[in-house]
């Protein structure tokens, strides 16, 4: 894992809780697009992510985030 929910509620100014399950998952597929791009398979035990991987997730939690309406699935 890159980033936790608190670390990008953090980085995104998000104070409220109302939207943590929306968060999580933001969190989850912003980690999974940063797994995908090093080209890492799995995530190793007690792997600790250098700080670009850090930056790259928060800015792609950040971006989905930001645009979270226009990645629904149905067309507006």
């Amino acid at each position: 894992m890159f980033i936790n929910t608190d670390e990008a509620k953090l980085h995104a100014r998000i104070d409220q809780d109302d939207e943590d399950t929306l968060i999580t998952g933001l969190v989850a597929a912003a980690n999974a697009y940063v797994q995908q791009a090093i080209g890492l398979e799995a995530v190793p035990e007690g792997y600790t992510p250098s700080p670009m991987a850090k930056s790259a997730a928060l800015l792609v939690f950040a971006d989905l985030y930001e645009h979270r309406e226009a990645q629904s699935a149905t067309p507006l």
